[in-house]
């Protein structure tokens, strides 16, 4: 019985033979997913050897959303650029954190996410800056699913979400910005009184919409 690193099919796994039962455990094809899987079968090994190893012990632990994506935040700032790295703790800080709070990872549904985007769009948020925020939240659950925490993150389809909000907000904007005919009809007026050169351009615009 034992806890052993291999890769395997582009990435690095955990593997624990226990019991008779083998468990498999993805983490990634970097480096520092190849320390993170070594780290983590020593602490199986241990857990193993103390005969304290309970394989389903995390299912009922808390995985509150603020405590993950800060320490998130914490593992991968080494990654960053500067201006990244002062962008997303500032949206971590001002805006995930309120929203979602201790929320555990494993209740967050697309709900939730469309919750968020609503409360910012009420807000005057811009579509970019809402898609930045959850782009944090789909790597903090990809994370979670890579460590076995999840088995599926709800935030995959965040792109296709804002893209429909961003469509939305530009079609309100062409609306806001188009002229009524009587507006047309009184810019034209005006046209033909003071600036003639004008008024054939205008009545052309005007007869095209």
């Amino acid at each position: 019985m034992s806890a052993k690193v291999q890769f395997d099919r582009g990435a690095w796994w955990v593997i624990t033979h226990h019991e008779g039962k083998r468990r498999r455990r993805r983490l990634g094809p970097s480096k520092a997913d190849k320390r993170a899987a070594e780290e983590i079968a020593k602490k199986l090994n241990a857990a193993i050897a103390l005969g304290t190893y309970n394989p389903g012990g995390d299912k009922h632990k808390p995985l509150p959303f603020d405590q993950h994506v800060r320490q998130w935040h914490r593992r991968y700032s080494v990654t960053f650029k500067p201006r990244y790295l002062e962008t997303s703790a500032g949206l971590i800080e001002r805006h995930l954190v309120p929203h979602f709070g201790s929320k555990d990872l494993r209740e967050i549904r697309e709900a939730d996410l469309l919750d968020y985007i609503r409360a910012k769009v009420d807000q005057g948020q811009k579509p970019a800056t809402i898609l930045n925020a959850l782009s944090l939240v789909r790597r903090v659950l990809n994370l979670a699913v890579r460590e076995g925490l999840l088995d599926r993150n709800p935030a995959n389809g965040v792109g296709r979400l804002i893209s429909r909000v961003a469509r939305r907000e530009e079609s309100e904007v062409r609306m806001v910005d188009a002229w009524t005919r009587d507006e047309a009809a009184t810019l034209l007026a005006l046209a033909r009184e003071h600036e003639a050169r004008f008024a054939p351009m205008l009545h052309a615009a005007r007869q095209s919409t």
